[in-house]
């Protein structure tokens, strides 16, 4: 299996004062650079997006999401360092959850993975002349008071894994404990999970 960028992200619900987060006051308190470049959305209720190298900063008044713009784990850390300290600096900011998001394509996958995707009903909607495009299979792990969403998706082309880590949080700071540090322990549990489970193997993206 192979990462896939737009599924990398780390997301903040919460409520959100977006006139903080003025290009000015983003230079100087996260990106530390004079200029930022900054998409205003022709929505008022669109997210205005931020971009620096590594990491794309959405905002808008219920969620804060940091998409990686490369589906590394060096991006994810810079995403998780940003988002810590936005957590940090608007401490007062009431935020509900956390979640830390990844995005795997497998092009062949192995019969593990295959299984998941044999749907008892499938004979009686062939009998009916129907054609089955693409089958989803949705699992939610719990483990140490966080939740794992994991979304299968099958079509001819490939399979499309979504890992969702999910925790409720009652603050900003809880929201940081609950991030910093744990990227990359979290994709490594993932990585471990889906390797024991489905026998897919984590190659590198040769599409980038």
């Amino acid at each position: 299996m192979i990462p896939k960028q737009a599924g990398w992200t780390i997301v903040v619900l919460g409520h959100w004062n977006r006139m903080i987060f003025a290009p000015d006051w983003m230079g100087r308190e996260l990106f530390d650079v004079k200029e930022v470049e900054m998409l205003v959305p022709l929505s008022p209720r669109a997210p205005t997006v931020f971009r620096k190298r590594d990491v794309a900063i959405q905002v808008s008044e219920e969620l804060l999401v940091l998409v990686a713009q490369e589906a590394t784990l060096a991006a994810m850390k810079e995403a998780e360092r940003l988002v810590c300290l936005v957590l940090d600096k608007l401490p007062h900011t009431p935020v509900l959850a956390v979640g830390v998001n990844f995005r795997f394509a497998e092009k062949s996958p192995p019969q593990q993975l295959v299984r998941l995707f044999e749907f008892a009903d499938e004979p009686d909607i062939f009998t009916q002349g129907w054609t089955i495009g693409a089958k989803k299979v949705v699992r939610t792990l719990t483990k140490d008071e966080r939740t794992l969403n994991l979304t299968f998706t099958y079509e001819p082309a490939e399979t499309q894994i979504d890992a969702n880590f999910h925790r409720d949080v009652t603050s900003a700071s809880a929201a940081a404990e609950a991030i910093r540090g744990k990227t990359e322990g979290l994709h490594g549990m993932l990585v471990s999970l889906l390797t024991s489970a489905y026998n897919v193997v984590l190659e590198e993206n040769t599409d980038e």
